[in-house]
């Protein structure tokens, strides 16, 4: 099969009543039983738009199956070896990660094998995402450890209760504090940036959500005329006499909220990434 697309395939009264592998295998042209176990166990296929893990499951007539193939560029083989994800605060109901970049931050609808909730659930147990970081985003990220909690965090995070705070290496010198209120996918949205530190052409920066809407720093700091560095989606023509950023260089600094049973502040820091320290370094 073709990777990098989605198949849609309604069960037909000629399957009904088969394993899902089976019903794969009988749907999908050049598909073999083992081939339709190995994408099931991935977590690539859906059943009546619920994931489905279990190869043995009962089609009915007029179900839809939907198989999400990973593009080229996404590993479709054997699990690899889990990253190393530092733990910055664990309590009964929170814990908090120092995510490295490069790893999503929750599954996708190619797998959900491959992403931090995946690797970090080995060890802690069943987990809820509260917020998100984009996949080459590093730093601070609160996951919740049981759905209650979630439920709390949740609350927060829309009072805007949970604060989050960004470090960031802009493009260009940047001349004062500002703020970006550019509406993201139509919704407003506003980000607040404040000046740590100046390069000759590279300004390292300090953002605070006041709304979390996807990419929106990245989508503030290119509006605002100083795209991020390394950021591939979102840059500009600013980044083009500077040295190669190693990654996009975009990371979660601080959270502070309150702890979802006991109302006890917390403040927790995830420190700044080698790779990037090191970068800045070289454009000071």
């Amino acid at each position: 099969m073709p990777p990098g697309r989605t198949l849609r395939v309604r069960v037909s009264s000629e399957v009904a009543g088969l394993r899902l592998d089976q019903a794969l295998a009988r749907l999908l042209p050049d598909t073999s039983r083992a081939e339709a176990r190995r994408l099931i166990a991935r977590g690539s296929v859906f059943l009546a738009k619920s994931r489905v893990k279990v190869a043995g499951r009962i089609v009915r007539a007029e179900q839809t199956i939907e198989v999400h193939l990973a593009p080229p560029h996404v590993p479709s083989g054997p699990e690899k070896a889990p990253p190393q994800i530092p733990i910055l605060l664990l309590t009964a109901d929170v814990v908090v990660v120092d995510k490295p970049s490069g790893l999503l931050s929750a599954p996708t609808p190619e797998t959900d094998q491959a992403d931090l909730l995946h690797f970090l659930g080995k060890t802690v147990g069943p987990l809820f995402l509260v917020h998100r970081l984009d996949a080459q985003t590093s730093g601070a990220l609160l996951v919740a450890r049981t759905k209650a909690a979630a439920r709390a965090l949740s609350e927060q995070l829309d009072q805007r209760s949970l604060g989050r705070t960004y470090v960031a290496l802009l493009a260009g010198s940047v001349a004062a504090d500002f703020s970006q209120d550019t509406a993201v996918a139509g919704r407003p949205a506003r980000t607040h940036f404040r000046v740590l530190e100046r390069a000759p052409a590279a300004t390292r920066v300090e953002a605070q959500l006041e709304t979390g809407r996807t990419h929106q720093i990245r989508i503030h700091a290119q509006a605002a005329g100083h795209p991020i560095l390394g950021d591939r989606r979102y840059g500009g023509p600013g980044q083009a006499d500077l040295p190669t950023a190693p990654r996009l260089a975009l990371h979660a600094a601080e959270l502070h909220f309150q702890d979802p049973t006991t109302g006890q502040p917390h403040r927790v820091e995830a420190p700044f990434p080698p790779e990037l320290a090191a970068y800045w370094a070289s454009l000071c």
